[in-house]
């Protein structure tokens, strides 16, 4: 499970792409899709209760903001400033699988909010180097790679989105045998899936058709699942949300998923 989940990183992790921007702002920057950004993002979800996700650490902290301004853009190429935390908040609040935001314009600055320490953050290597001081969550940390919630349907295709190159992958160790045989030039491709791709997940195939709806899916893995084994979903992706009796918000994949779990349409409740 462990090297699945770590080609699935490498994966979502795009290096050098430049994005055009489209704001009012005629000295807009060019922005760079960064997986570490959707890491950060992520956390932040959890720490600011953003979209039904509460970090299941009380004591939880960020380990740091962003200096602002910053530059992002969304999946569609539209660039926005930001200027404070409010702002970001209120953009991730709102974000869907049609319009999310996936880039940053390098460099940019953090402030570490224990020391007050400011530093310059060059390059999506740089941005990795934090994701790891920091501790944060990502796809390849043990709790997601124990989980075995999901599995990829076979066969799919890959991109080089570098070059445009595509790849199909007809088996798991093909995919193995792909990325082992990747040498030290080949990391700074770029690579993603073709979507749509599907996955299954507690026993349903569910269709995904971004990256953001493939974040969204492990993001809701969560071991204490237990669907009915004789219930079978359809492949639809609508998640809906539940608040279990701990008082915790659970995001299923779709309506059946969670009527699976023992709750009625009753119970949904809105997940942003």
């Amino acid at each position: 499970m462990k090297t699945i989940k770590q080609i699935l990183i490498l994966l979502l992790v795009v290096l050098p792409l430049g994005i055009s921007c489209s704001d009012d702002d005629t000295k807009t920057k060019d922005t760079q899709k960064s997986a570490s950004l959707r890491v950060v993002f992520n956390e932040m979800k959890n720490n600011f209760n953003i979209a039904g996700r509460s970090s299941s650490d009380d004591d939880d902290e960020m380990c740091f903001d962003f200096v602002y301004p910053i530059t992002l853009s969304y999946n569609t190429g539209t660039t926005v400033t930001v200027n404070s935390i409010d702002e970001l908040i209120d953009l991730l609040s709102n974000e869907d699988e049609d319009m999310y935001l996936e880039a940053i314009a390098f460099p940019f600055q953090i402030q570490y909010l224990a020391s007050g320490t400011t530093v310059t953050i060059n390059s999506e290597d740089d941005f990795e180097g934090i994701i790891d001081e920091c501790d944060f969550d990502t796809y390849d940390d043990d709790d997601y790679m124990d989980s075995e919630c999901f599995q990829l349907v076979y066969p799919f295709s890959i991109i080089n989105t570098t070059n445009s190159e595509t790849f199909l992958m007809e088996s798991e160790s093909q995919l193995y045998a792909f990325f082992e045989g990747l040498d030290d030039e080949d990391e700074d491709f770029n690579f993603d899936f073709v979507y749509p791709i599907s996955v299954i997940v507690d026993g349903a195939t569910v269709v995904v058709s971004n990256s953001y709806q493939f974040e969204e899916i492990l993001n809701s893995c969560d071991d204490d699942y237990d669907y009915d084994d004789d219930c079978v979903c359809t492949e639809e992706y609508s998640p809906v949300c539940v608040i279990d009796e701990d008082g915790e918000v659970i995001t299923y994949p779709n309506p059946c998923h969670a009527q699976c779990d023992g709750f009625t349409e009753s119970d949904f409740v809105d997940c942003n």
